[in-house]
């Protein structure tokens, strides 16, 4: 089933991606952290389903590694733990450190990874369209070409292979020239392909008028109320990050405020704001599930 939140107006995605990648990488409370944590692994299996439990397996153990890592290289921090490696301390405020840097760059990884799937290139082109519309037509021909080049070459090598170009035994310098030929071919064809996609937009009317697109978004009532919820959300983590309830100090001793009412708050909103899409999600899933016992 296509996900809930891919069928939303591209401003409210492209608003609750940019808010939470924001947000993942200035906000390092531990209890922030833990939600963002969670709830970009949450929106990530509900996207992927099972399929890439291994990506998701081998970022959590490289967390884990990287802060390991980082307290073997840096010595800071009063609470020595052990000494190694010519009296060298390892302190509890590096690990604390490790930890928090490395669920930051887990969390970024995946928030970006759900935005890739979410907002595909025919919403950034409609969303920016307007204002720079040279731009945005370029940036969707690059992504639509990489993985066009990608399955060209494959394309180009499958023939010399039918015509006995490529001998897997014919050593490196045969290797390496069929390579070269593969990038001459690959060349020659984008050129052409170039020529032909200009004539193409020309003889379509390019440029001579107000550009129109194939997508219709209508901002309606839903997306109203989802925005609605999403800024309330970020006002009110904005308020708790402003006020000073979520200061941690990790050198020389780790310090962290007790979360008073203002950051309970702000982690309350702040989770309700990542997690309403994956909410919406499920919400859907179960209804379509109750709809289908019925039939």
């Amino acid at each position: 089933m296509r996900d809930t939140f891919a069928k939303f107006h591209p401003a409210v995605n492209m608003l609750y991606f940019c808010v939470a990648i924001i947000l993942a990488m200035f906000l390092v409370h531990p209890v922030y952290l833990s939600i963002s944590l969670f709830c970009s692994y949450a929106f990530f299996f509900t996207l992927n389903g099972k399929k890439k439990w291994r990506l998701a397996l081998g970022l959590l153990i490289a967390l884990i590694i990287l802060a390991i890592i980082n307290a073997f290289i840096n010595s800071r921090g009063d609470t020595v733990l052990f000494l190694y490696c010519k009296n060298r301390p390892f302190t509890l405020e590096a690990l604390y450190y490790g930890l928090s840097s490395s669920t930051i760059f887990v969390s970024v990884l995946l928030w970006f990874s759900c935005y890739n799937i979410v907002l595909s290139n025919d919403k950034i082109t409609y969303l920016f369209s307007r204002m720079a519309p040279a731009s945005s037509l370029v940036f969707s021909m690059v992504m639509r070409l990489i993985p066009h080049y990608q399955y060209k070459i494959k394309e180009i090598r499958k023939s010399r292979q039918g015509i006995g170009k490529v001998v897997p035994k014919l050593g490196k310098l045969a290797y390496i020239s069929g390579g070269i030929s593969v990038i001459s071919i690959l060349t020659s064809w984008a050129l052409e392909d170039a020529v032909i996609t200009t004539d193409s937009m020309r003889s379509r009317g390019f440029g001579s008028g107000k550009r129109s697109s194939f997508l219709n978004y209508t901002f309606d009532g839903k997306n109203v109320i989802v925005c609605c919820v999403f800024i309330i959300c970020i006002m009110l983590t904005l308020s708790a990050l402003i006020s000073g309830a979520l200061k941690v100090n990790y050198y020389p001793t780790y310090q962290q405020r007790t979360l008073d009412l203002g950051g309970i708050v702000g982690a309350v909103s702040y989770f309700i704001f990542l997690f309403t899409p994956t909410f919406l999600h499920w919400r859907e899933e179960l209804i379509w599930r109750k709809s289908k016992l019925k039939i």
